[in-house]
């Protein structure tokens, strides 16, 4: 009689050592691995890819906000140079633009991919500052520029 004649699953071994057979280690193997060989880098990549896709959209949307927050700065020196020129319509028109443009780059520093870019301990100041940025330009348009034309 054996005292330990059962694995921990508590099963019988099938041999008559007292050991699994190589079938059923490597059974067991795989059930408390299931992440080996082949399947570990199908994942691994696609953990990969993702973090490469996830980066090339934060890129594009930092085009974007930049973009937009050149745009709302050309049409606040337009605006003021309209109303420095007493032409209300004009400046009326470009100040709309100024608080368009900034709106944009404010929803976009606000989504929910730079939010989570920015929550990144030391990589997501630079977001972090973008969104700040965007906040201090879109008050700026909302409540100086528009309300002086």
């Amino acid at each position: 009689m054996r005292i330990f004649s059962r694995d921990r699953s508590g099963r019988e071994p099938d041999d008559n050592d007292g050991h699994p057979t190589t079938d059923e280690a490597d059974e067991e193997r795989r059930s408390r691995f299931p992440l080996t060989g082949k399947r570990a880098a199908i994942v691994a990549g696609g953990v990969l890819l993702a973090f490469i896709l996830f980066g090339c959209w934060l890129g594009y949307q930092a085009l974007e906000v930049k973009s937009n927050l050149y745009a709302a700065r050309d049409s606040a020196q337009q605006a003021r140079d309209a109303l420095s020129n007493v032409n209300v319509e004009e400046a009326t028109k470009k100040a709309e633009n100024a608080r368009r443009h900034a709106q944009n780059a404010r929803d976009t520093t606000h989504s929910l991919s730079w939010n989570l870019a920015s929550a990144v301990p030391w990589l997501g100041s630079p977001f972090t500052t973008g969104q700040q940025i965007s906040d201090v330009v879109l008050g700026l348009a909302t409540d100086v520029l528009t309300p002086s034309t």
